[in-house]
């Protein structure tokens, strides 16, 4: 289940040496090729391609053996694709959590210039997901790395207006939230309720901030169990 994945996941830099294997690799490329058809979508799983994050040019040395990652790509003209690109995209990474895989959002530590000849005239690459199979337990300098980025999580009054006399749904929901992944673990989606509604918001849409709006749309959807999300900042959940 999505929701269990959503407790198990953590970021993770350092992969083992090991190919995707073939049912691994095809169960991601169709769950890609449904979320790219029915959403306006482009993302696209690159194997056996390790140079994007090699040197430290390229990750400041935060990556190893990542040579699988998953583009992030869509129309530059539509307003909504880093909500959607964050929200299908996480959910990807719950379901390749789901088959003992480890993943990481990656927003600029890799060489962008690389993979241009992926990307169509009208869209842009956002980011990537590195994806592959790691070691049960962190390295040390995986450690080392959470620690320094891992700053103390938001509580849900810091994230919202949520209060306890909201009901069984909407905490739920925020207590998924803080489960989520930022950049640099920033945290910046803002809930509201209204009556049956919850909305989540971010101040800056010019950034990385509307990706991890998407992240956090799903990862409230899968606490809350109640209902759906419209597009747009803020966007809007409503109560079935």
């Amino acid at each position: 289940m999505l929701k269990e994945a959503m407790y198990k996941r953590h970021s993770r830099r350092s992969y083992l040496r090991e190919k995707l294997r073939d049912e691994d690799a095809t169960f991601l490329k169709e769950r890609i090729h449904m979320y790219n058809q029915k959403h306006g979508l482009h993302m696209k799983l690159v194997c056996g391609h390790p140079e994007i994050f090699k040197g430290f040019r390229n990750s400041y040395g935060m990556f190893h053996n990542v040579e699988n990652f998953i583009m992030m790509m869509g129309n530059s003209r539509d307003v909504y694709m880093q909500e959607k690109l964050g929200y299908f995209g996480e959910r990807l990474i719950l379901e390749a959590v789901e088959r003992n895989m480890g993943t990481c959002w990656v927003g600029g530590t890799f060489a962008k210039d690389a993979l241009k000849p992926y990307v169509k005239e009208d869209e842009k690459l956002y980011c990537v997901i590195a994806i592959g199979y790691t070691a049960h337990k962190k390295t040390l300098k995986e450690q080392l790395i959470s620690h320094a980025t891992r700053r103390r999580g938001k509580t849900v009054e810091e994230m919202s207006d949520i209060t306890a006399h909201s009901p069984d749904w909407m905490k739920n929901g925020m207590e998924a939230v803080q489960l989520a992944p930022s950049a640099l673990f920033k945290q910046p989606v803002r809930f509201r309720q209204e009556k049956d509604c919850v909305y989540a918001e971010v101040a800056h849409t010019d950034s990385f901030e509307m990706v991890d709006l998407g992240i956090t749309m799903l990862h409230f959807e899968i606490g809350a169990q109640k209902g759906t999300w419209t597009w747009g900042n803020p966007a809007v959940y409503e109560k079935k």
